[in-house]
């Protein structure tokens, strides 16, 4: 949940430049027109102190953090030595993201026949159910050969 009200001050840039002054990276695959939207987070570019984070415009049209509210980290990854990408939902879309998660683990549930809390440790039982005959198998194999 994203509380705080931290300001988000929106500014523009030649896309050239974006990289140099801003401190915002276009990350692969990522289009861009000649202008972009930059979005500072806590301070403005041009106030000498060094905001919390850069972003090139991606969607985020809120005035502050604390207009975000409920947000839901849903994929992270790797895009350059020192970078990551973290792709999130927010609002509605977060709450549709869980529950559908929700309705994941409770199908999972249901096939296992334990309760969603249990998945887990349900999962790794049947695991282990079918590890042993595996290894008898295997062990066999290599008395018969």
């Amino acid at each position: 949940m994203v509380k705080d009200q931290i300001i988000l001050i929106p500014g523009g840039t030649e896309m050239g430049s974006t990289n140099n002054e801003a401190g915002a990276v276009a990350m692969f695959g990522e289009k861009y027109g000649d202008e972009v939207r930059v979005l500072a987070m806590g301070h403005d570019l041009n106030s000498g102190a060094k905001p919390y984070s850069v972003e090139l415009c991606g969607g985020t049209h809120v005035r502050r953090t604390g207009d975000i509210g409920f947000f839901k980290i849903v994929a992270e990854s790797g895009v350059a030595a020192g970078v990551r990408r973290v792709e999130a939902v927010t609002a509605q879309g977060a709450l549709a993201w869980v529950q559908a998660q929700e309705d994941l683990v409770n199908d999972a549930a249901a096939n296992l026949r334990t309760q969603p809390a249990e998945v887990g440790a349900k999962i790794s039982q049947v695991l282990d159910q079918v590890k042993t005959p595996e290894r008898d198998l295997a062990r066999l194999k290599s008395k018969m050969a």
